[in-house]
């Protein structure tokens, strides 16, 4: 018996228009039914933003990623309240300010609003006409001392946006992605490279200007909005939720809401190459996905024969909503040892997602066998993340794919195999997208190294084709019958992905 390979297809992309992709399959569109047979344009992608109109910034967040600066996600959500890393900051700013200079100290961490002004102020290189914040915001004790020149610079440059109360900086917060496109926003139009935000744009009541003009700001509005004007600045009567709150203020100022044109999630590529050969990976099958797959390996270093097999799988669940189940059927063995369906067996998966490129499993291989299958019950555990390298997989060695397991059964040594030790070892694997259409593997199944690439010939068909050569550094398998056939082996997989 060998290990047949599966179908094993991941998502190596994110911030992008299409569908999420999990082991041979596609997660499930949530934002609309049909798709489209090609990509997004990024104007089209920010006329169906799920999460977007009525915020005070609309407008930002609409002409950043129809610009292509701020991506939305995969299922049309813009997540204005989601906090930003310094990854995800510089990405932005290098797209915004190709000269920005800004360095990543640690990549996961959040970065504050003050950092992110900070560095504004350095990319666009601002020269500060005051260095006095004088009274313009009530918390100016919390901002360092590090960043009080810039924060001056940006305010008298009228870089600023504070929402939903202009006197509060909060500067020691964790920026979120909606203050990150305001901040941008106004960035670019100090260029000339945006136009500025028309007086009527709701975003104008929160742009800090002097305490004079931000008190007669908030007055206006608290008028408009029917409530008594008063003589002591006021935060502003809006609060900072997304409900039906903002299209009041937008009907009081006489604002237009613009036009939503609907349009299908489109699905850039349908799958992408595999991050594996002969190990599971962390992610898999979802609800509305299934699969196909189908492997035949033979001998090259000793003339011993070939074998070939077919899985057939299914999805259950969401996994990043609680947990994920995938089900298949593995037909050992067909052809030159065993006739179609003589030699079978099942395996199941329990899988969660932990972040947008991380997911954990634990499952069982052949947990259940019928005929003369030589298979043995394999548990394991294994976690698989995708790390970007670049921010699109059109761009080659776009993303770096890793799997780290453990498990019993065929993931053992060879010493532990052949004296019937019930042991666990470790295996993994790396796989590096040198191109959008093709990765190149390397995988450790806890007795042999394997060596091979992953190819996606068709762009908008979910076939994945993944060749390979096994026991790269020479026999080790000593006969035995757990393996089946000796020596370096060519392998070979053919997965195709069903959704629906």
């Amino acid at each position: 018996m060998f290990a047949l390979i599966c179908p094993c297809v991941v998502d190596w992309a994110i911030a992008k228009p299409e569908f999420i992709v999990a082991q041979g399959l596609t997660n499930k569109g949530k934002a609309a039914p049909k798709t489209r047979t090609r990509p997004l344009t990024p104007q089209e992608q920010a006329e169906v933003l799920l999460d977007v109109k009525g915020l005070w910034a609309e407008t930002a967040i609409s002409a950043l990623v129809a610009s292509n600066i701020m991506p939305a996600f995969s299922d049309s959500t813009f997540r204005p309240n989601e906090l930003v890393t310094q990854a995800q900051f510089q990405s932005v700013l290098v797209k915004a300010f190709p000269r920005s200079g800004y360095t990543v100290n640690a990549s996961n961490q959040k970065i504050t609003r003050s950092q992110a002004i900070v560095a504004v102020v350095k990319a666009l290189n601002l020269r500060p006409s005051s260095t006095n914040l004088d009274n313009t915001f009530i918390d100016t004790a919390k901002i360092s001392a590090s960043a009080m020149g810039a924060i001056a610079t940006a305010k008298s440059q009228k870089l600023l946006f504070s929402y939903p109360d202009i006197r509060v900086l909060n500067p020691n917060e964790k920026l979120s992605r909606i203050d990150l496109a305001a901040l941008i926003y106004q960035a670019l139009v100090i260029q000339g490279k945006l136009p500025p935000l028309p007086n009527s744009d709701v975003a104008q009541i929160y742009l800090v200007r002097d305490p004079s003009q931000a008190i007669a700001q908030i007055n206006n509005i608290n008028n408009q909005v029917n409530t008594p004007p008063s003589n002591v600045l006021a935060p502003p009567v809006i609060p900072p939720k997304y409900a039906g709150e903002p299209e009041a203020v937008r009907k009081s100022l006489r604002i237009t809401a613009p036009k939503i044109t609907q349009f299908a999630v489109a699905t850039k590529s349908k799958g992408s190459p595999s991050i594996s050969l002969t190990v599971p990976t962390g992610f898999g099958a979802s609800a509305g996905n299934a699969f196909i797959g189908a492997g035949y390996q033979s001998s090259t270093r000793v003339n011993d024969g070939q074998d070939a097999g077919f899985s057939v799988g299914i999805g259950l669940g969401d996994p990043r909503e609680l947990l994920g189940f995938e089900f298949s059927f593995v037909n050992f063995a067909v052809g030159t040892r065993s006739s179609l369906f003589e030699n079978g067996g099942f395996n199941f998966k329990l899988h969660r997602m932990i972040d947008e490129n991380t997911s954990i499993a634990i499952g069982v291989e052949s947990a259940f066998t019928y005929g003369d299958a030589d298979a043995t019950s394999s548990v394991y555990g294994a976690i698989s993340s995708i790390l970007q390298l670049n921010d699109s997989p059109e761009q080659p060695f776009s993303s770096i794919g890793f799997t780290l397991g453990v498990g019993g059964g065929r993931f053992r040594s060879i010493s532990d195999i052949n004296t019937l030790q019930g042991t666990v070892n470790v295996f993994g694997s790396v796989a590096v997208r040198v191109l959008e259409p093709v990765s190149l593997i390397a995988d450790w199944n806890g007795q042999t190294l394997s060596l091979g690439a992953s190819f996606k010939p068709f762009r908008d068909i979910p076939l994945v084709i993944t060749p390979g050569l096994t026991d790269i550094v020479g026999d080790n398998t000593n006969g035995t019958r757990f393996n089946g056939l000796n020596g370096l082996r060519f392998t070979l997989g053919v997965g195709y992905g069903i959704y629906f």
